[in-house]
């Protein structure tokens, strides 16, 4: 009886500690992507406004950080829609800029299902906080 115990705490101290293990990975890789995307957000955002050429922003991976560097140039009036072929993150940011849901779900049909949702929420965040393509949230 004694050793199984011992046996049944042994199980539950390795299986605490792997699942501790893993949980550390998994929160330093999730800080070190956070990092790279953020840095990789500055550098082209910067380039893109240096050179005044919005399709730079294509470059930056993150959805959300590529629309909001297309949310400078959309906010100066460019026109995402009379881009071929039309970058889903443009179309975000100018759907935030117009706070229409609606154009989300003109632009973004079929497969593009991701697309349009990440797009609703943001023009929805936006509409009530002003922070649409940032970190969120205080509502108002």
């Amino acid at each position: 009886m004694i050793n199984e115990n011992q046996e049944h705490r042994a199980v539950v101290k390795f299986f605490f500690w792997s699942v501790l293990i893993i949980l550390i990975i998994i929160t330093l890789i999730t800080l070190k992507t956070k990092y790279s995307d953020e840095k990789e957000f500055e550098m082209y955002a910067a380039q893109a406004e240096e050179e005044n050429n919005p399709i730079l922003c294509e470059n930056i991976k993150n959805l959300r950080l590529s629309s909001q560097c297309y949310s400078i140039f959309v906010s100066q009036g460019y026109d995402c829609t009379g881009q071929e072929p039309w970058s889903d993150a443009c179309l975000i940011a100018q759907g935030v800029f117009l706070k229409d849901d609606l154009f989300c779900d003109i632009v973004f049909t079929g497969t593009k299902v991701p697309e349009n949702l990440e797009c609703r929420v943001s023009v929805f965040i936006e509409r009530y906080t002003n922070e649409g393509l940032r970190d969120c949230c205080h509502i108002e």
